[in-house]
């Protein structure tokens, strides 16, 4: 899984319009998740905010888990939590099951610093040395990168070899193959979340 990175000044500036998310795990992935995930629906154009989306932001599984002390409910209360404490403009499409996703209307940012992190995502990558990860201020390097994949991969075939059956082994190692390249930033390592959401 590759970590998104943006400049430190970007960061810096995201913090610092909106400092509740600093101190809120569910708030920093919430901005983390709208400002740079590419999860677009196909019909609508729009972000997506599936049960995939809901579980990166909250940063757990939360379906099947509401006996949980503190755990959100449904993804409607994570988007409700994230409106009612930081983003009041928030809005997003009502959920259908089998239907359609939930798709995000309004993101309620402020526009300024859009725009600056749209300039962040069309600069290089490589070639500055301000360049951090966004989830923890750490300053980026390719070498870091590697390894994180490297450890992404080793724990997915480490779950897949333990798998049920020899069908779903070859299911979860075609879908971590090395030449299968995440999306963006918030692509997880499939095996790994496979294996984890079934248990294995």
């Amino acid at each position: 899984m590759d970590r998104v990175t943006c400049l430190k000044s970007t960061r810096d500036a995201i913090l610092s319009r909106y400092p509740e998310a600093a101190a809120d795990p569910v708030l920093w992935r919430a901005l983390q998740y709208l400002l740079f995930a590419s999860r677009i629906d196909r019909s609508t154009r729009r972000l997506r905010v599936d049960e995939a989306g809901i579980e990166m932001i909250v940063g757990a599984p939360i379906y099947g888990t509401s006996t949980r002390k503190g755990a959100f409910k449904s993804g409607r209360q994570v988007l409700e939590y994230v409106r009612d404490n930081m983003l009041p403009g928030f809005r997003w499409s009502g959920y259908s099951q089998n239907q359609h996703p939930r798709t995000v209307i309004s993101d309620g940012i402020d526009p300024a610093l859009k725009k600056i992190v749209d300039q962040d995502l069309s600069s290089s990558i490589t070639g500055s040395s301000e360049r951090v990860f966004i989830d923890t201020g750490e300053k980026y390097s390719p070498a870091k990168q590697r390894k994180l994949k490297q450890d992404w991969l080793s724990e997915a075939k480490r779950l897949s070899a333990g798998s049920p059956s020899i069908a779903t082994t070859y299911v979860l190692q075609g879908l971590n193959d090395d030449s299968i390249r995440p999306l963006n930033g918030f692509t997880p390592g499939f095996a790994a979340c496979i294996c984890d959401a079934f248990g294995y």
